[in-house]
């Protein structure tokens, strides 16, 4: 079989959505006609079209991505497309708005599956080129809608059934084309069991659920489903209403929106994610989209109201950008589950956004008419972007405060307590995988008693010190989008507090290093598969047991050896051609026989010879912190020695899979591993001053 590639996923979705942009410019005209003309039935009816068609995605959209997960994506691809033929034919075919009703349900379960061919660009793409992906697929969309909708207003103007028709024929050949050309992306090997525990619409939002960033980014991803269907809910009877767009006039400018979205998804998503990062880039996308349904709930004439459509195209940034977010946090095995959820949490928002927006139309245009403002659902979707963009730098929360704020609804809790403590961090902007100290401040006569916290799943140790209450963390390595801190302040006498900030770090540029060794030094034999997991394990545990020790150090931290260093954190690592790993440590150069040091007070937690890091010494400083020394030629410690700053604790050597002598030197909170440079000359109880601007690495 072809080895399957994007391009291949490509044709079929440009063939289904060249079907979808054909219906486009008549199907409300033909509601309109079945209820004999009247808009506001009319406007009912497609806002309950609208929503069992979302409520048919939030139902099987975790079955299909589950069953692709099992089967493969392209049995579920298949399905799909001769599902939607048989549904353009029933409504070719329609007599009443009843049957019209069975179509759109239909088409609501097998445009499921767009969920799998998400999961299938995401088995065939690399992490880092998905976002990139995912905007040329949206180019898929962007073409099906400058084609089809021209086509259908056409074809409209010879029958409103005659586009329906032709949107079937199209299915059918979709089908065809995924039987004989469509290769599968997921093989064998690489497949889930299926489960229905799993594939059920809300058992399948616990993958979001468990992973804090999984849950922040759905529920953007709820925000903008929502605002985004304002304008296909509501494009075809807001222009007829307002501006008297015929059929023709209305596809010609839907393919004017299919244009806007091509050149935005296939040339600007790309390079915008590449220069910004996913997080700005979905910041980006936001804004410009709120932008957009501001002009368009405002503006008085036609054409003015077009003007807003190549700003709205670069609302297209927004759905790569989180796809390519979302995607990160699960493994080959999750992605068609994953784009279930995601397609279950988009699926309840479509269920929402159509009477939402229709029956606001609707009152808009009727018992509120007096108001002047038709274009109000346009501005309600404006608002919902907005709030989306908090949620990205500031979380869920902090969205929620902002809007309670907007509504002006006062807190019980901001009476009883003057001054509510805040947190702030040092440095601002920390890059992934790297230390950060955090703050809480807190006014003289608030009485706090105790601080107790967490960041990205582990706890945060709090000390009173000179300055304030603070707390040394990490950010880990593969969280470029928003990091959640929060904080539990307890008060000797009063109500406790829950204080949430919201971290955003910068992504590392780190480069590749692209190296050739010998297979068996790239790949460990299978004999050895349990000593590593049983000495991993060894590892991890000390590493969560320096939660349990209180902080040993009071100075800064020094490095481990003077010498230079070789090679930094995050390197990736290419052997042979293929992406390994990454460096998640320091090497420092030096010679068999050569000096390390202890980076600071602790106590000796492990002394060990491992089959990757070879001779080791793991040094517990207490409150979470772990420092280590890898690939030694001798030891100088042993296990539960006290060691202080500066003192020599072994030798360098070349011990475990290494190609020479140098020192390796990492460092870990709790399960994070961080760069390590960043601990040399840290002091939790310094004054904080100005922050200096740091080159970009």
């Amino acid at each position: 079989m072809r080895r399957a590639t994007f391009w291949f996923i490509f044709g079929t979705v440009l063939l289904d959505m060249l079907a979808l942009g054909i219906i486009a410019p008549v199907f409300p005209k033909l509601v309109i006609q079945l209820e004999r003309g009247n808009d506001a039935s009319a406007a009912s009816a497609l806002g309950m079209f609208g929503t069992v068609w979302a409520a048919m995605q939030f139902v099987f959209a975790p079955v299909l991505g589950a069953l692709s997960d099992r089967v493969g994506r392209r049995p579920v691809i298949l399905l799909s497309c001769l599902g939607l033929a048989l549904d353009y034919a029933i409504m070719a075919l329609a007599p009443t708005v009843a049957w019209l009703f069975v179509g759109r349900v239909l088409s609501g379960i097998t445009a499921s599956s767009f969920s799998t061919s998400f999961a299938y660009i995401a088995d065939v793409t690399e992490p880092d080129e998905r976002a990139a992906r995912f905007g040329l697929l949206g180019m898929a969309f962007g073409l099906g809608f400058i084609l089809g909708p021209a086509v259908g207003g056409l074809l409209g103007g010879i029958g409103l059934r005659a586009p329906f028709w032709a949107a079937g024929a199209l299915s059918v050949v979709g089908a065809a084309y995924g039987w004989f050309v469509l290769p599968e992306s997921l093989g064998a090997e690489r497949r889930a069991s299926f489960a229905w525990r799993r594939a059920n619409p809300v058992a399948s939002l616990g993958l979001l659920r468990a992973r804090e960033a999984l849950l922040g980014l759905a529920v953007v991803a709820f925000l903008y489903r929502m605002a985004h269907d304002a304008l296909p809910s509501l494009f075809v009877l807001y222009g007829d209403y307002r501006f008297g767009w015929t059929a023709r006039a209305v596809g010609f400018a839907l393919a004017g929106v299919g244009v806007v979205s091509m050149i935005v998804q296939g040339g600007l998503v790309g390079a915008a994610v590449k220069r910004l990062g996913e997080s700005r880039a979905l910041i980006a996308g936001l804004a410009f989209g709120a932008v957009a349904f501001t002009l368009y709930g405002l503006a008085p004439t036609g054409a003015l109201f077009l003007l807003g459509i190549p700003i709205g195209g670069l609302f297209g940034l927004t759905y790569p950008a989180l796809q390519g977010l979302m995607t990160r946090r699960v493994g080959a095995d999750e992605q068609g589950r994953l784009q279930g959820a995601i397609a279950s949490v988009m699926g309840i928002a479509g269920v929402i956004a159509p009477v939402l927006f229709t029956q606001v139309f609707a009152a808009a245009i009727g018992r509120f008419r007096g108001a002047g403002v038709p274009g109000a659902p346009f501005l309600l979707a404006a608002l919902l972007l907005v709030t989306a963009m908090v949620v990205v730098r500031r979380g869920v929360i902090a969205a929620v405060v902002a809007l309670v704020a907007f509504l002006g609804v006062p807190s019980a809790f901001a009476q009883s307590v003057a001054g509510p403590p805040s947190l702030t961090w040092r440095p601002r902007a920390p890059l992934e995988g790297s230390a950060v100290v955090l703050a809480l401040s807190a006014g003289s006569d608030d009485s706090v008693a105790t601080v107790q916290g967490e960041l990205a799943g582990e706890p945060l140790h709090f000390e009173h010190l000179t300055h304030g209450w603070r707390a040394l963390a990490a950010v880990p390595f593969d969280r470029a989008d928003s990091v959640a801190v929060r904080a539990l302040v307890e008060r000797a006498a009063g109500p406790t507090d829950t204080v949430v900030a919201w971290l955003v770090p910068r992504r590392r540029r780190a480069p590749r290093e692209k190296l050739r060794a010998a297979p068996g030094l790239v790949q460990p034999p299978d004999s050895l598969e349990e000593r590593i997991r049983e000495e991993q394990a060894l590892v991890t545990g000390v590493r969560h047991q320096a939660h349990d020790t209180p902080r040993l150090w009071v100075e800064p931290f020094v490095r481990p050896r003077s010498s230079a260093v070789r090679d930094r954190f995050g390197v990736a690592r290419v052997f042979n051609g293929v992406l390994r790993s990454r460096h998640m440590g320091v090497d420092f150069a030096g010679r068999r026989g050569a000096s390390v040091r202890a980076a600071n007070r602790g106590v000796v937690a492990l002394v060990a010879d491992l089959y990757l890091s070879g001779t080791t010494v793991l040094i517990d400083h207490g409150a979470g912190l772990v420092t280590g020394y890898l690939h030694l030629s001798r030891v100088l410690v042993a296990v539960g020695d006290t060691v202080t700053r500066g003192q020599q604790i072994g030798e360098v050597g070349a011990s475990g899979r290494v190609t020479g002598p140098h020192l390796h030197w990492l460092a870990a909170y709790g399960g994070i591993t961080f760069d390590p440079l960043g601990l040399v000359g840290l002091d939790l109880d310094a004054a904080w001053t100005r922050s200096p601007k740091r080159a970009r690495p």
